[in-house]
């Protein structure tokens, strides 16, 4: 399982107007803790540029590949996709760490496959879980519209697409009406 994970201090400033800072923070991590937790022992990958987040993911279990080249979000998930596949992964669930209802992962695990999985954001815009064969060879296209990007990348490597909508891992928390699902999770409001 990879998950990208940017500064907790640095995340979610679309919510300023609605979250302190230490909030937005508290916020971050409780979700981030949820999404590891939802492994719930699968080996995790955490992929950051952060010493803070490097720490609390080592303290979680967590392996750590430190993306410093800057690729961004897409360049983060490619790192931890090559550091799976050279650990001898034959398959990579991505799941970004702002889940607040995440929930067990087992029913993603899985040996090769000549198939991957997109679950959408409830919106059908993002991709809140890619799960893919580890020598897949897409490129990853994450920000708005990445559902039908990443749909139509799989099509071009010559993978099967599995559309799997999920009330749970398609609910994330970008947008201050999304806080409602943080509440809903236990964790908003926060401190």
């Amino acid at each position: 399982m990879i998950v990208p994970i940017k500064r907790f201090s640095n995340a979610k400033k679309r919510l300023a107007g609605f979250l302190t800072a230490d909030e937005r923070e508290v916020l971050a991590r409780s979700m981030a803790e949820r999404v590891l937790m939802a492994a719930n022992g699968l080996s995790v990958i955490v992929v950051t540029d952060d010493d803070e987040v490097a720490a609390w993911a080592t303290s979680q279990g967590a392996a750590i590949v430190r993306d410093i080249d800057n690729g961004g979000l897409n360049g983060a998930v490619q790192s931890g996709v090559d550091a799976a596949r050279t650990k001898g992964a034959e398959s990579v669930i991505v799941i970004h760490a702002d889940i607040p209802l995440a929930a067990s992962l087992d029913r993603f695990a899985r040996g090769p496959s000549s198939a991957a999985t997109i679950v959408p954001d409830a919106r059908y815009d993002g991709t809140n879980v890619l799960v893919l064969p580890a020598d897949a060879d897409i490129e990853f296209c994450y920000g708005a519209g990445s559902f039908a990007r990443h749909y139509g990348a799989i099509l071009r490597a010559g993978l099967d697409v599995i559309v799997a909508p999920d009330h749970l891992l398609g609910a994330d928390v970008d947008h201050p009406r999304d806080l409602s699902t943080a509440r809903t999770a236990g964790l908003w409001p926060v401190g």
